[in-house]
C-alpha cells in the first residue's frame, strides 16, 4: 500500500493523519491529498461556526432554577457507591447528583490550603478558543504536590481509569457549552491499572467530577456550573467541600468569573473506561439534557421552560440550517476546485464512509 500522496502535506497533517491512515484506508484511498486536506481545513472551519454559533445561544438563556434536581450529603453519597458503585447511583439518581458536605470540616480546609499554597508558576494556563475542546480560561496544577488531596476522588471508582487536576478560575475564568465526551490514549505515566489499562489503551470518559474548595463563594461571581437541563437549565453555585458528579456525555458550562470575585478552586477530573460511545452518542451540541428525577422521588408537575428557552432554542436551529447550509456551498467550491467527489465520500449524504472519515480528521 502506498502512501506517498501524504508527501504534499503540511508536516502537521502529516503527523495527525500518518498515526490512523491505515486503519482508514478504504475511506480515504479514493482521495487525492488536496482533496484529503482541503475536506479536512473546511469540515474543520464549518464544525468550528456550527459549535460557537450553537453554544452562543444556548448560553443566552438565563437559568430560572438554582439546585441540582438529586442532592444528598456526603455520608449518603459514600454509602450508595459502596453500595451501587458510582456509574450506577448516578444512573438511578437523574445522571447528575450534588453532594453536600463530602468530607470533615477541617479536611476539606487543609486541601484548600495545599492549593492556595502553590505558586503562579506552578499552575499552567488552560486556554482555548476553538471547537476541539470548548473555548475555556483556567489555571491548571499538573504537579504531585495534591495527589493526596485526590486520592479519596480516585477511590470512588477504582475500575475505571481516572485523570484528576487542581484548577484555579480567576477573573475571566469560563467554560463555553460543552458536553466533556473525548476518547484519549492512556500514556505510560498515567497508568494505575496495569492489566485493565496498559499503556496505548484508548480510553473514553464516562463520569466527571468536579470538588469544589471556594469559601463563601456568592452566584455574583460567575463561575458556576449550568446543568443544559433541556429548555430548563438549572445553575449550581460552588459550595464549599462539595461535589458534582455526572455521567458523560453531559451538556453543561460554566459562567465567565466575573473581576473583583475571589479565586475558585476545585479538584476535577474525569473516569474513563475502554468502551467506545455508541452511534449517536454525543447528540449534537445543543440537544440539552433530559432530566429523568431519582425513581424514590416525588415525580410532580412537569416544569415550565425558562423565559428565554424557546427563543434560543429556534436561535440553535437556525445555527444548524445555516451549517448545513455553509457545508453545501463548500461542497460546491470543492467540486469547482478539484472536480466531482467520488462516489460514497460526500459529507452532506451521510454513511459510514464519511462518517468514519470525518471522525478520524476532526
Amino acid at each position: 500500500m502506498s502512501c506517498s500522496f501524504l508527501v504534499p502535506l503540511t508536516m502537521a497533517l502529516r503527523c495527525d493523519v500518518l498515526r490512523r491512515v491505515v486503519a482508514v484506508w478504504e475511506c480515504v484511498s479514493p482521495l487525492g491529498a488536496d482533496h484529503l486536506r482541503h475536506l479536512q481545513l473546511l469540515w474543520r472551519e464549518l464544525d468550528q461556526v456550527r459549535v460557537t454559533a450553537v453554544a452562543r445561544a444556548v448560553m443566552e438563556v438565563r437559568p430560572a432554577r438554582v439546585g441540582a434536581a438529586t442532592t444528598m450529603a456526603g455520608e449518603e453519597f459514600f454509602a450508595a457507591v459502596r453500595e451501587k458503585g458510582l456509574g450506577t447511583m448516578l444512573a438511578n439518581s437523574g445522571g447528575l447528583v450534588q453532594v453536600l458536605d463530602v468530607l470533615p470540616h477541617q479536611e476539606a480546609l487543609q486541601k484548600l490550603r495545599t492549593l492556595e499554597s502553590l505558586r503562579l508558576d506552578e499552575w499552567t494556563l488552560s486556554a482555548q478558543t476553538n471547537a476541539a475542546d470548548a473555548e475555556h480560561r483556567f489555571w491548571r496544577y499538573e504537579g504531585d504536590k495534591a495527589d493526596a488531596d485526590k486520592s479519596f476522588l480516585l477511590a470512588l471508582e477504582p475500575r475505571l481509569q481516572p485523570l484528576f487536576h487542581a484548577a484555579r478560575y480567576d477573573s475571566g475564568g469560563k467554560i463555553t457549552l460543552h458536553n466533556d465526551a473525548l476518547g484519549r490514549v492512556v500514556p505510560p505515566e498515567e497508568v494505575v491499572n496495569e492489566e485493565a489499562y496498559p499503556a496505548g489503551t484508548a480510553v473514553f470518559r464516562k463520569i466527571a467530577v468536579i470538588y469544589y474548595l471556594t469559601t463563601d463563594w456568592k452566584e455574583e461571581y460567575g463561575g458556576c456550573l449550568v446543568d443544559n437541563v433541556l429548555d430548563n437549565p438549572r445553575l449550581l453555585v460552588p459550595k464549599f467541600n462539595s461535589l458534582v458528579a455526572f455521567l458523560v456525555p453531559r451538556e453543561h458550562w460554566v459562567t465567565e468569573v466575573r473581576p473583583g470575585a475571589p479565586l475558585r478552586y476545585t479538584l476535577f477530573g474525569w473516569f474513563s473506561d475502554g468502551e467506545p460511545y455508541p452511534p449517536g452518542c454525543p447528540p449534537p451540541l445543543g440537544s440539552g439534557n433530559q432530566e429523568h428525577p431519582a425513581a424514590s422521588l416525588p415525580h410532580g408537575p412537569p416544569p415550565t421552560p425558562s423565559p428565554g428557552a424557546a427563543a434560543a432554542s429556534k436561535r440553535a436551529s437556525d445555527a444548524a440550517a445555516e451549517a448545513a447550509e455553509a457545508l453545501e456551498r463548500c461542497e460546491d467550491a470543492f467540486r469547482a476546485r478539484f472536480g466531482p467527489l467520488a462516489a460514497g465520500l460526500r459529507v452532506s449524504d451521510g454513511g459510514e464512509r464519511p462518517a468514519a472519515l470525518l471522525g478520524i480528521l476532526r
